[in-house]
């Protein structure tokens, strides 16, 4: 039996995207900021600061100190739901806003 999950962004009338928060979940801590102002973000990690640029609709890694730097080469995230992770540094980057998922069984 095959599950297929699928997550539809669901866009209220007038706006250009529904993710209007980003929160950024570290072992010590939990914060939430809101999309829509630039700016750049410092994070303590498990390896140390990582440096996070929020933009108008998106967010991304800019720098961090893990070895392999796959968090910086996973680029841009800006719909809710999508997430970067860095492993190594145990720190998840989450997109949020209104969502609805659906599920099919096949």
């Amino acid at each position: 039996m095959i599950f297929l999950v699928s997550t539809v962004v669901v866009t209220p009338a007038g706006t250009s995207s529904s993710a209007n928060l980003i929160l950024i979940e570290t072992p010590k801590e939990k914060k939430l900021f809101k999309i829509g102002k630039d700016r750049l973000v410092y994070i303590e990690g498990e390896l140390g600061v990582m440096t996070v640029e929020i933009g108008d609709g998106f967010v991304k890694v800019v720098d961090s100190p893990c070895k392999d730097k796959y968090c910086i080469k996973q680029g841009r995230i800006s719909a809710s739901g999508e997430s970067i992770v860095c492993l190594p540094g145990k720190v998840k980057i989450t997109i949020q806003g209104e969502t609805f998922t659906d599920s099919i069984n096949r």
